[in-house]
């Protein structure tokens, strides 16, 4: 900062600094380690009787290195002569900070890390009996009348039940003795590749209807199961819903286990199937 202001030529000046005096102080200022530099002395200069005396002042000044021309955030000065940054030690200050220890970056969240689940996100939709020649069959009624509830056609491979009535389902494997713990999974699931990701749940009105949902656990389970056992599934990573009962021995002089089955919904629901195969 410079100021200049104009004196009466009357005024009694005193002799400028030697040139050898100037030299000898420039040298100790380049010898400084500090960023800063005042002077406050106050030297006047004169250009003879005639002419106009001008006082000229120096406040302060500032020496920098060419070192510090490359580095930004030491050019980036406070009003205390000190870069924000000298207290740590990104510019040699050995005094401590708090930010002295080594960050890491988080790592990057995925669901697999810490949510499991026994199912695939897109379930298998192909008939595979396994190992244990597990089967299932649809005993047609004895005679189909217009009263009848349900109907299953080989041809097409689809079935046809109504609404909440129950719907018997044989299930047979080749060993007979199923291990203990072995459970039977119903799961729905859509046919076509643009739905098999999307949850086949009961449509919004059924669902939170009383009808069929009194003291029910799971009223938002499109299939159930009346088997005294049974277990009602939402798989906490997928979120599809399934039924597991328990795999049981045949009785005396049958290959087959019967369970009732209930489907409760229509599959023009909308909300829920939506005439979705």
């Amino acid at each position: 900062m410079s100021q200049l202001s104009a004196t009466s030529s009357a005024s009694q000046l005193s002799a400028p600094m030697s040139q050898d005096t100037f030299v000898h102080l420039w040298q100790l200022l380049q010898k400084e380690n500090t960023d800063y530099t005042q002077i406050g002395a106050r030297n006047e200069f004169s250009y003879g009787e005639e002419e106009e005396n001008t006082t000229f002042q120096v406040d302060r000044f500032q020496i920098r290195h060419e070192l510090d021309l490359l580095n930004p955030i030491l050019n980036t000065s406070s009003p205390s002569g000190m870069s924000p940054d000298s207290q740590t030690n990104i510019i040699g200050s050995t005094a401590s900070s708090p930010y002295d220890d080594v960050i890491t970056s988080p790592q990057s969240y995925s669901p697999h890390n810490t949510v499991t689940s026994p199912m695939p996100t897109v379930p298998s939709n192909t008939d595979y009996p396994g190992e244990y020649g597990f089967e299932i069959s649809f005993a047609q009624p004895s005679k189909e009348t217009k009263s009848t509830t349900w109907t299953y056609s080989d041809s097409l491979k689809k079935l046809y039940v109504r609404m909440a009535t129950t719907c018997p389902v044989r299930f047979k494997s080749r060993i007979l003795t199923p291990t203990a713990g072995t459970v039977i999974r119903a799961m729905p699931i859509y046919m076509k590749p643009e739905h098999v990701q999307e949850v086949v749940k009961r449509c919004p009105n059924h669902a939170v209807s009383k009808e069929h949902n009194e003291n029910h656990p799971a009223p938002f389970h499109l299939v159930r199961c009346e088997h005294k056992l049974t277990r009602y599934v939402e798989d906490t990573y997928t979120n599809r819903q399934s039924v597991t009962l328990p795999h049981e021995i045949p009785q005396a002089g049958s290959e087959w286990v019967t369970n009732l089955f209930q489907f409760m919904c229509l599959g023009s629901c909308v909300g829920g199937p939506n005439r979705r195969p």
